[in-house]
């Protein structure tokens, strides 16, 4: 975990990046790294759209799960989300 943490470029932190209406999909296009999105259910409050799911989905380095809770999926769901990163761990060798 140490050495993650050592690893994050801090410069990324240095602006705000104005998220709402800023052209999200091109950022996302531009991330090179595996990404790992836990989005809650639309009918729970969950946030990320079907229309954005199936956008980033579509991406070759995202993977999207579906938390059985709301927006928080951390809080609503624990175990699921829990599980969900053990098995990425896991998949990683960590």
């Amino acid at each position: 975990m140490g050495r993650a943490k050592q690893s994050v470029d801090v410069t990324g932190f240095e602006r705000p990046v104005p998220w709402v209406g800023a052209g999200w999909a091109a950022r996302a296009r531009a991330v090179r790294c595996p990404v790992v999105v836990a989005a809650g259910q639309i009918e729970r409050g969950g946030l990320l759209s079907a229309a954005a799911e199936s956008d980033l989905a579509a991406l070759p380095s995202w993977q999207i799960h579906r938390i059985p809770a709301g927006h928080d999926v951390r809080r609503d769901a624990p175990r699921a989300t829990a599980a969900l990163l053990a098995g990425l761990i896991r998949s990683v060798g960590g």
